[in-house]
């Protein structure tokens, strides 16, 4: 794969990712896969920006644009969507059935962020609105961009399928990903323990 390399010798790389994928197992391999496809490169992760206080505040005020002169200053965008596995989509499509039940009660579903849930996990992978405008953003400067697909690498020339998570459902969504994965379903109102396996 080479390609330019930065001013100091070595690859600079933006990780475009998901939060919901920071500090995961999925996060971590595909470190390894942006290592071992582009070797002695420096990878630039955005959850840093987000752990450090300065940088996180000054992303706050800035919004979208500390993200784009973050991306002017590497090599390439590698992004990473996050995959609905069927058992997560088993999951939300069993509460969403059963939140139905609770309508007469504080249920933290509104109808329409039902209904953008249910049609969301039909697809099979999915990016939060700020992944999607820095490939965008990447993809009309001209940068290399690459998708992490497993243990490989894809590079792309257009805004490739995927799904958008809308910002009014981003809240429910990482709610009901963190019950999945930690079998914690008093997380969610009512806790629907049945959704436990």
């Amino acid at each position: 794969m080479g390609g330019k390399s930065s001013s100091e010798g070595r690859i600079r790389v933006y990780y475009a990712h998901p939060i919901f994928l920071y500090d995961t197992d999925e996060e971590k391999n595909a470190l390894g896969v942006i290592q071992k496809h582009l070797h002695d490169v420096d990878i630039l992760n955005p959850k840093k920006y987000d752990e450090d206080p300065e940088f996180s505040k000054q992303k706050k005020a800035e919004g979208m644009e500390f993200c784009f002169r973050l991306i002017d200053s590497v090599d390439y965008l590698v992004f990473q969507c996050f995959a609905i596995s069927s058992d997560f989509k088993e999951f939300t499509l069993d509460y969403l059935t059963h939140a139905d039940e609770y309508k007469g009660q504080l249920n933290s579903l509104a109808r329409k962020q039902e209904d953008v849930l249910h049609n969301l996990i039909q697809n099979r992978k999915i990016v939060t609105p700020g992944v999607d405008k820095e490939i965008e953003y990447a993809l009309n400067c001209s940068k290399c961009v690459y998708e992490v697909q497993g243990q490989a690498m894809k590079q792309i020339t257009k805004k490739p399928e995927y799904a958008v998570l809308p910002r009014g459902c981003y809240r429910t969504f990482s709610i009901l990903l963190r019950a999945y994965r930690s079998k914690s379903s008093h997380l969610l109102f009512p806790p629907f323990w049945w959704l436990e396996r």
